[in-house]
């Protein structure tokens, strides 16, 4: 993607934040502070958090302008979401940020008044407190729906006047669980409805806002619009405008829309439907149909608009009933015409261009929308697939601005199973330009002259082989008029033979035959993959086996000269190669690289609370230990925490949900909030964030959605690129673009499996994957817990070697999920090409993988223990030295230890792990035991807790219990043994060398490249190290390249037509003349101005709004000004058809002051000079910006109160 040719026009909120400090610099690594008020840094953040909210939230609903709010008055505010605004979703992707804007925080921020009964709010807040109080941890949800308090007749009226009325619904949901499709989450519940039924009734306005991270239920709203009526007769609710999950600035950027400062420009990223069973995988989603443990996504390529455009005509016998908000809608305040203009393509590209022009009254930003429709012959394929878009400058009224889309002619290829490729089918290939996926007309046809194929691949992926979905055209959704467009279009004609084959067939697949009996064998059956271990030719005691390393099935000796000396300086220095410098490390070095560990060690500052961190116990080596953070709505540090009497402060930005990034459908302003979030990595020193998250939206249930983007795979790939893009500006930060692949749902995440065939997983679920690795090399990519079509994501060798790494040509490095090793295995996750395992911190499963070792028995008898002891959570963990051996109480070796008087008691191996809340580590050894029976007293403590696994405390036995005095059982025991049952692997050990080392080499290359590596050398006093922004060493492919052009306004004035008074009023007994421009509709020129007027019906008059042709002044909130040329505002005038006496009790009717109910100050004369006989005028108090010309060019802005000419009324005669 490329930059904008020029700055879109922003709004810019400044917080009202005071005692701004800078925080102190730290030369070798910035980390927390001890400066307690906000830094510059905290301040922009929140400002561009404000900002990116206000740009992602999408208006559903907005019956005759009920929105934009006046910008100041009374409201009456409801629903437990204005008062405890839900800001992100839980679980890792929540954020610990230092506050949270509420709604109603928000409102009276903006200077307005509450006018809510406290009979109402009163309890609300109670039970909201008692609701979120309830909760504990970062996974805890909370039950904002069932904290809702009823409204009654006496509680749902202001305590001072209004007619508007707000109701927030709040919704949550996250990590650890699946949403429910019933009341109180997707559905309203019975208070909610009641309350928001009532509201409709009681108030003129009402808007709804949905606090809410997914979909939820909408079709309440034309329900309660059905049943009653208004005060004033209307329609009872009138806008419904989906708030999303905002960040910490909620309440400031809702209210910056509401009342029109910023208009909404969102688009949904998902598809509404009117009932949540009309979604294709409602009936077996997660535990829906009794099974959570296998998800056989047989819906395949129809997801989300792709189901409900293609299967149009099949879903219900009122088919339009059936989506109520499409993906890609949204209202703005204004109106907008787009005209396609311009359609191009070449063997690589395809470009369309439109023409957007501001139709309406007030400003705002469009989105312009590519679908294409391929030809429906050969493969089965959707109705159409969004290829592109971009977004509009803030145009103001009869603006225009062109737009230039550019994306490659190969997304429009289908992959084919039977020959294993991307296949461009010959044919037309519909180019439809829109606002949304309903809203679209043909632009042109593209005609691919003959089938070809874009790229040569080879099956991968063990596809399930069930029946799947498919379409017929004669269900497609289809508008009046497409036909004829169809058969109008022009067409673009493209040579197929123009088109470029190229071959990107991993040359990783596995081919060595191995036999049953293999240890390789269980990993991934006969088959197995080459690797290469890397060993000095000199090496003839390998890891103390007392002879050479011999190689394992599928494994090449490399041989190669190692330095005893060598650092990681010397390999980025090019002194030594990485293979030289890896085959110098032991086992034990290499199972530490490659786990996930503590702090121990480390010299740098690393961030407080990371998810984990890699290891620092060779920094002697020049290997820092890397910090791992959570994301992806920023990162979710320790707020604050004291260590040695310091007490340090990490206040990180809470920005808006993933799924609100990307109704911005603005990857500038994405890749700008990732660069926001670069700067926060490197002040507080962490190196990989665990973000972006790019899962696909396949039901509206699963628990994380709100942390992933879309339904669509473009635009989660779009929106994934510019994440990337914009954290990995800052040297030496980068991602871990995550959960490769398939993680669908929460329920059962750790054990289901995503059964999906070859075809549905490379167009959907892969796809964003794809353009994140090709568009924006991320450092890193995270694993998934979940099996996919049998295997574990984290073991699954297709995914990762030949597809990531071999077809993708991906270089970073691959972990886990956490917990997610262990649960296939250290063996199979290496030899899948996952290179770390998170969190890690068992080192000896890897040594004890690749070479077997002997349980190591400590001098009570038991096994060599570690102890940690974490001060964050409380929590004390054992890891026990096995080394090979199997602990089960069915094992056929058993080891016995006899411990008496001539044991050595004193000199033990296991050790004690005290971990700080800032994650400093103090170890321990243990201090041995005084006597036999101190000894005895810890082996049978360990064995009756729960140090021990039950399988582990099932395998040991102690016999032979010898006392001081046989006959006293409470004498000293001063004799026992130790029995420890089980065996060691059959097969033999099933790691090979060359799998470790190669991902040992995979985390090496990119610590080399991070930032805390060329802070260590800095700290180490080692010359010539410098780290650049991780994505500057490769060549990246730009899928979607958006361009718009500069703002243009149409020279001619388009008059508004003037609607015809019906019936028309009582005409004036004394005769009187219209005269322009005041009193006759249409467009003037009068003294070189040009003056539009517009005239209606108002109660029994007529009033006509004039308007002039005009440079005005405009003043932002961040206090800069402005100039601008459109139609600004001069008078409105009353005609004379009703009497004085109809007016007097209208203030414009009769001379005098008074303040309205917004609180702006008005004054009327009557029958003076200025009004002539007859007459009033009426004038309000305003603020004006006024602009005076400088000598020397440019202007001097000033501004001040003064009363301005607003209306005059004319008297019936």
């Amino acid at each position: 993607m490329t930059p904008r040719s020029h700055q879109r026009r922003r709004k810019i909120i400044p917080l009202a934040l005071v005692g701004v400090l800078a925080s102190a610099s730290v030369p070798n690594a910035v980390a927390a502070t001890t400066e307690v008020e906000p830094n510059e840094l905290e301040i922009a953040g929140a400002a561009l958090s404000r900002h990116a909210a206000t740009q992602g939230m999408v208006l559903l609903e907005n019956s005759d302008s009920a929105l934009p709010l006046a910008r100041t008055g009374n409201v009456a505010v409801f629903g437990v979401g204005s008062y405890v605004t839900v800001k992100g979703g839980t679980g890792s992707g929540s954020v610990n940020n230092r506050y949270t804007v509420n709604v109603l925080t928000g409102l009276e921020d903006a200077g307005y008044l509450l006018t809510t009964s406290p009979g109402y709010s009163t309890p609300m807040r109670a039970a909201a407190d008692a609701a979120v109080s309830g909760t504990t941890g970062i996974f805890g949800g909370v039950d904002y729906a069932g904290a809702e308090v009823a409204l009654t007749p006496e509680t749902v009226l202001p305590t001072a006047p209004t007619d508007t009325a707000l109701f927030v619904i709040a919704r949550n949901s996250g990590e650890f669980n699946d949403r429910r499709s019933g009341k109180g989450d997707y559905q309203l519940n019975d208070i909610e409805r009641a309350n928001i039924a009532l509201l409709g009734k009681t108030y003129a306005k009402v808007i709804v806002v949905l606090n809410t991270g997914g979909i939820m239920d909408t079709s309440w709203y034309s329900a309660i619009n059905a049943a009653s009526e208004d005060p004033a007769g209307g329609q009872p609710l009138d806008a419904l405008l989906l708030m999303s999950q905002a960040g910490q600035e909620s309440g400031h950027a809702l209210v910056d829309v509401l009342t029109g400062d910023v208009a909404p420009s969102g688009k949904l990223t998902d598809t509404w439907a009117s009932s949540y069973t009309y979604y294709p995988a409602s009936q077996t989603f997660a535990s829906n149909d009794g099974d959570s443990l296998h998800e056989a996504y047989t819906e395949g390529l129809y997801v989300g608009y792709r189901y409900f455009d293609s299967m149009y005509e099949k879903l219900a016998k009122n088919p339009d009933d059936v989506v109520r908000y499409p993906f890609g809608f949204g209202l703005s305040y204004t109106t907008f015409d787009i005209r396609a203009g311009k359609v191009e393509a070449d063997s690589d590209t395809v470009t369309v261009r439109a023409k957007v022009t501001n139709t309406g009254t007030s400003a705002g930003a469009e989105v312009v929308q590519v679908y294409v429709s391929a030809p429906q012959k050969g493969l089965d394929k959707p109705y159409q697939e969004l290829e592109g878009f971009a977004k509009t400058d803030v145009l103001d009224p009869g603006q225009s601005q062109e737009v230039t889309i550019e994306f490659k002619l190969a997304e429009l290829a289908s992959y084919s199973e039977s020959r294993a490729s991307w296949v461009l089918e010959g044919g037309d290939y519909i180019i439809r330009v829109g606002n949304s996926s309903r809203s679209t007309h043909v632009a042109t046809k593209l005609n691919v002259s003959s089938t070809v194929i874009t790229e040569r691949l080879s099956n991968q992926l063990d596809g399930a082989t069930f029946d799947e979905l498919t379409s017929n055209p004669a269900n497609f959704y289809s508008y009046e008029g497409e036909a004829t467009e169809i058969a109008a279009a022009q067409t673009v004609n493209l040579n197929a033979a123009s088109v470029k084959t190229v071959n990107n067939a991993s040359d990783r697949a596995q081919r060595i035959q191995v036999p049953t009996t293999s240890p390789l064998y269980p990993i991934d059956g006969t088959l197995v993959s080459s690797t290469t271990a890397l060993i000095d030719p000199a090496q003839t005691d390998w890891s103390g086996s007392g002879a050479p390393y011999v190689a394992k099935e599928g494994e090449k000796i490399k041989h190669v000269q190692t330095d005893p000396g060598a650092t990681l300086y010397d390999v980025a220095k090019g002194e030594l190669t990485m293979e030289q410098f890896v085959a110098g490390l032991s086992n034990e070095q290499l199972a530490n690289i490659v786990e996930g560990a503590g702090t121990t060690g480390s010299t740098l500052m690393l961030a407080t609370g990371s998810g984990g961190y890699t290891t620092s116990r060779y920094e002697n080596l020049g290997i820092p230990g890397l910090g791992l953070q959570d994301g992806p709505a920023g990162l979710r540090l320790t707020q604050s925490s004291t260590s040695r009497g310091v007490t340090t402060y990490q206040w990180a930005t809470a920005f808006p949900i993933g799924t609100m990034l990307a109704q911005t459908f603005d990857p500038d302003l994405i890749t700008e909030v990732g660069e926001a979030i670069g700067k926060e990595m490197a002040e507080y020193g962490t190196t990989l964030w665990l973000a972006p998250s790019l899962n696909i939206h396949r039901d509206p249930l699963n628990g994380r959605n709100f942390e992933y983007y879309s339904e669509d795979p473009f635009v989660s790939g779009i929106a994934s690129v510019a994440t990337t893009l914009g954290i990995q500006k800052t040297p030496g930060r980068g991602v871990a673009i995550k959960h490769y692949a398939a993680n669908n749902q929460e329920t059962t995440r750790t054990t289901s499996d995503s059964q999906i065939s070859e075809r549905t997983l490379r167009e959907i679920y892969l796809k964003g994957f794809e353009m994140s690795v090709k568009g924006a090399a991320p450092m890193s990519v995270m694993t998934s817990y979940n099996y996919v079509n049998g295997t574990y994501a984290a073991a699954n060798y297709d995914l990762i070697e030949d597809v990531l790494r071999g077809e993708w040509g991906f270089e970073g490095l691959v972990m886990t999920d956490w917990g997610a090793g262990p649960r296939a295995g250290a063996p199979a996750v290496m030899y899948a090409g996952n290179d770390l395992i998170m969190p890690g911190n068992n080192p000896t499963e890897v040594v004890t993988a690749v070479q077997k070792l002997n349980v190591d028995i400590d001098g009570s008898g038991l096994p060599v223990y570690i102890s940690r002891t974490t001060a964050s959570n409380g929590r004390t963990s054992y890891t026990w030295q096995w080394g090979s051996f199997s602990p089960s109480a069915t094992g056929t070796e058993t080891v016995s230890t006899v411990v008496n008087s001539t044991s050595d008691l004193t000199a033990l191996k296991s050790q004690f792990v005290d971990v700080d809340v800032i994650n400093n580590e103090t170890v321990t050894a243990h201090p041995g035991f005084a006597s036999v029976d101190a000894a005895y007293t810890e082996v049978t403590t360990l064995l009756g807790g729960s140090a021990l696994t039950a399988a582990q405390r099932a395998a040991i036995t102690v016999t032979d219990v010898v006392r001081q005095d046989p006959a006293d059982t409470a004498s000293p025991v001063v004799s026992y043994t130790v029995n420890v049952r089980g065996g060691y692997p059959a097969r033999g050990v099933a790691m090979r060398l060359g799998d470790l080392q190669r991902s040992a080499v995979n985390i090496l290359t990119v610590i080399s490249q991070s930032a805390p590596f060329e802070q260590l050398a800095e700290t180490q006093g080692v010359d010539g190290i410098s780290v650049a922004p991780y994505a500057d060493q490769f060549d990246l492919t730009r899928f979607l390249d958006s361009q718009v052009g500069e703002p243009t306004t149409e020279p001619t004035p388009k008059p508004t037509p003037t609607p015809t008074p019906t019936p028309k009023p009582t005409q004036s007994a004394t005769p009187w003349t219209p005269s322009a421009p005041y009193t006759i509709p249409g467009t003037h020129q009068i003294n070189g101005r040009t003056w539009l007027t517009t005239c209606s019906r108002y109660s029994q008059t007529e009033r006509c709004r004039t308007e002039i042709w005009a440079s005005t002044v405009a003043r932002d909130a961040s206090g800069r000004f402005s100039m601008k040329q459109g139609w600004a505002f001069n008078n409105q005038t009353y005609l004379p058809y009703m009497t004085r006496a109809q007016w007097a009790k209208n203030p414009l009717g009769h001379a005098g002051e008074w303040r309205a109910t917004d609180g702006r100050q008005w004054r009327t004369e009557c029958d003076t000079a200025a009004t002539g006989r007859g007459a009033c005028r009426s004038y309000t108090m305003t603020t004006v910006y006024k602009a005076t010309p400088k000598a020397g060019g440019g202007y001097t802005f000033s501004q001040q109160n003064e009363w301005v000419f607003n209306n005059i009324v004319m008297f019936r005669r």
